[in-house]
Parts: structure tokens; C-alpha cells; sequence
């Protein structure tokens, strides 16, 4: 992809309503090429607005260690200790509790 082709693009995916003319008076090209560009593209409604999805945290359940106190992590860190003995796997001294793997 060419300079000049980048410039339109991300003009055109900025400004999706915006007519050949004013894509061209924007990125430097002449209306011919934007049009010729523009007859690329095979969707038919490629001028709506797509919806951002925002950002979703998958383990959002999951509690932040870095945004405890020093005293809540090792009150955690003792519940987990105490919890462990009888449910999860130990190797060592690392506890495997599903994915998660916390080291004592």
C-alpha cells in the first residue's frame, strides 16, 4: 500500500460520510483516484458508523494484588495457606488452584 492510498483510507474510515471531493481536498489526490478507491470497496453499507465495543476485562472477577494493602494481601495470602491444605495441589511451594498459580 502506497502513501497516497494510506492517506485515504484512513481518511475515508475517519469520515465515512464524506464525499469524493472532500476526500480528495483533504488527503491531496484527485477526485478520479478516490472514486477508483472507493469502487473497491464491495460493502454496500460501508458508510454507516460501526459501533467501538468497548473493552471488556475477562477475569474481572479476579482480585487485583496490586491494589491491595500490604495487610489485606497477607491476610489472603494466610486464608488461601490454611484453605489449600485440604482442597488444591501443592508442588513445593506453589499453589495451583484452577489456572492461577500463587506462590507462597
Amino acid at each position: 500500500m502506497t502513501k497516497k492510498e494510506e492517506r485515504v483510507w484512513k481518511y475515508l474510515l475517519a469520515n465515512r460520510k464524506a464525499s469524493s471531493s472532500q476526500v480528495a481536498e483533504a488527503t491531496s489526490t484527485s477526485v478520479e483516484y478516490v472514486d477508483k478507491m472507493i469502487e473497491t470497496i464491495s460493502s454496500p453499507n460501508w458508510r454507516e458508523e460501526v459501533p467501538v465495543p468497548k473493552f471488556v476485562k475477562a477475569d474481572e472477577a479476579k482480585t487485583r494484588y496490586d491494589l491491595l494493602h500490604q495487610s489485606c494481601w497477607k491476610k489472603q495470602r494466610k486464608y488461601l495457606r490454611s484453605a489449600h491444605r485440604n482442597t488444591a495441589h501443592t508442588t513445593g511451594r506453589k499453589v495451583h488452584l484452577g489456572v492461577d498459580t500463587l506462590v507462597l
